[in-house]
């Protein structure tokens, strides 16, 4: 189970409580700092576009599959975003990032700016 951080809220009264992890809206933002640090993990749309635009010169002459190749590149890209962005640039492919409960994803990949 995935251990959540403490939310404390002041009430009407001015006393602090402590509010449920499951009353909080989740906005695929990071909680914690760690969050950042996180590596980035790839979902299946954002492989399918890849495989559309990436040619394969690119990662086949590396010895590599195209999932170990996209997931190098978007940590490299995330890596360099600043904290209030979540879309980088390799080249001319765009990646867009959003984060869920275990850190950022990969969510696109398109051409162009």
């Amino acid at each position: 189970m995935k251990k959540h951080p403490r939310i404390t809220a002041l009430d009407e009264d001015g006393k602090i409580v402590e509010l449920p992890w499951e009353s909080i809206g989740h906005t695929n933002e990071p909680v914690e700092l760690k969050d950042h640090f996180a590596p980035v993990r790839v979902t299946i749309e954002a492989m399918a576009e890849a495989s559309m635009i990436v040619p394969q010169e690119l990662w086949k002459n590396k010895n590599m599959s195209l999932l170990r190749w996209l997931q190098i590149v978007a940590q490299r890209v995330f890596d360099k975003l600043p904290t209030d962005q979540r879309h980088g640039y390799a080249g001319v492919m765009r990646l867009d990032f959003t984060f869920d409960h275990e850190g950022p994803v990969l969510k696109s990949v398109r051409l162009g700016k």
